[in-house]
């Protein structure tokens, strides 16, 4: 099982690097990693919304 997801890994992984770099010539590096940074955010805060929180 760790096998099959290590190969799922790898193969997510090219796939994103292949859409970055299409993005990146297509948009431009900055107006990229913007969208990604957003999209991150967007992706993980539920996971640290309640260490957030403490800070705020």
């Amino acid at each position: 099982m760790g096998i099959a997801l290590a190969l799922i890994t790898v193969f997510a992984w090219g796939i994103g690097d292949f859409l970055i770099q299409k993005s990146s010539r297509k948009f431009g590096d900055w107006i990229a990693l913007f969208f990604i940074a957003l999209i991150s955010v967007v992706v993980l805060t539920p996971f640290v919304w309640k260490d957030i929180i403490i800070f705020l």
